[in-house]
């Protein structure tokens, strides 16, 4: 009497595992690197509990992200950075076509400057924007401290003769009508193992100076946590 050969369960490949078969993932600073949508530096974000991103579960409020389009890369609640170079930046990003002024002095920085302290929700903003190198990605981001409590903090990150290293985390504020998450920068004494390189800053620095002209999507830090209000303070 013959046997029944049966045929052995097909095998679900659909959730194999890669590594078994030689696939090696792209380092995050790579992806980051080649899929951004041009020269511009990614900036780095204080993210509120007012934030759509916040609300939808994408990041938690009162941590540090990248936004790109709908995502947002978590960095955490407290980052290192080695910063680089700051200056000054007052945005109106209430046309269709934002306008970014730096010298201080000028009648469209000052412009922009008391609208933002005057009108809520103007899409007004200013402060000091710095070039930075942050610890766990291996990336330069800016960082633009346009809120009122980023601002206070902003004088502790300004590089002079050297670059500086920072740790940024975040204190929870709560008045009576307003809470927010506000900035806090400290000195960070461990040293960078993954410093780029001189030629790297220097490329980088140039670029940062020059004036911009790269659409952007800014929101003011300081967003009171009940949307209601002036600007918290």
């Amino acid at each position: 009497m013959s046997k029944t050969l049966t045929a052995a369960p097909a095998q679900n490949t659909a959730l194999v595992s890669l590594g078994d078969i030689g696939y090696k993932p792209i380092a995050k600073s790579v992806v980051a690197a080649l899929t951004k949508a041009g020269e511009y530096l990614d900036r780095i974000q204080l993210f509120q509990g007012t934030s759509a991103a916040a609300k939808e579960g994408k990041i938690k409020p009162g941590y540090y992200g990248v936004p790109r389009g709908e995502e947002v890369e978590d960095l955490g609640a407290s980052i290192d950075l080695l910063v680089y170079a700051a200056k000054p930046k007052a945005l109106d990003t209430s046309g269709d076509t934002p306008v970014a002024a730096h010298d201080p002095e000028s009648a469209e920085f000052q412009r922009i400057k008391e609208t933002a302290d005057t009108v809520k929700d103007s899409g007004c903003m200013h402060g000091l924007e710095f070039l930075v190198f942050e610890r766990n990605s291996a990336n330069f981001y800016t960082y633009f401290a346009n809120g009122a409590s980023a601002r206070r903090e902003a004088g502790k990150m300004i590089p002079t003769e050297t670059a500086l290293q920072v740790t940024m985390s975040a204190n929870f504020i709560k008045r009576k009508q307003f809470s927010w998450h506000a900035p806090v920068i400290t000195k960070c004494s461990t040293d960078f193992s993954n410093a780029p390189s001189l030629d790297k800053i220097r490329a980088e620095v140039v670029k940062f100076m020059k004036p911009d002209d790269a659409p952007e999507e800014v929101k003011a830090e300081d967003a009171p946590a009940n949307g209601k209000g002036r600007r918290a303070r």
